[in-house]
């Protein structure tokens, strides 16, 4: 039967259930071992699953959550440009407005 660091060892590495279970079908010599041996390959695919669906949501979770900080600073960042530039216009309406109100008392 292989031991169960080999069995770890080939899972780090990488491969997926599938070639595990042919490897320990190829090594494994009694049906009873290779009951044991499976079942633990299933607890490992179990665990790995849910291990990969905890991170995948945490990743998306966080992504959201960048997305919605950039959002908030692209608006924060067009409200102050068009503050500014509303800003600009209304100088610019009191300078023609004087410069004009010069003009036709002349």
């Amino acid at each position: 039967m292989i031991p169960v660091t080999t069995l770890v060892t080939t899972w780090k590495e990488g491969s997926d259930a599938a070639c595990i279970v042919e490897i320990i079908q190829d090594r494994c010599l009694n049906t009873t071992g290779l009951s044991i041996v499976l079942m633990r390959v299933n607890t490992f695919t179990s665990l790995y699953e849910s291990d990969l669906e905890l991170r995948l949501r945490d990743a998306i979770r966080q992504r959201d959550e960048q997305w919605r900080k950039h959002e908030r600073e692209q608006i924060t960042f067009l409200q102050n440009e068009t503050a500014a530039m509303l800003r600009g216009l209304h100088k610019e309406i009191e300078r023609l407005g004087h410069q004009l109100k010069g003009w036709c008392f002349s």
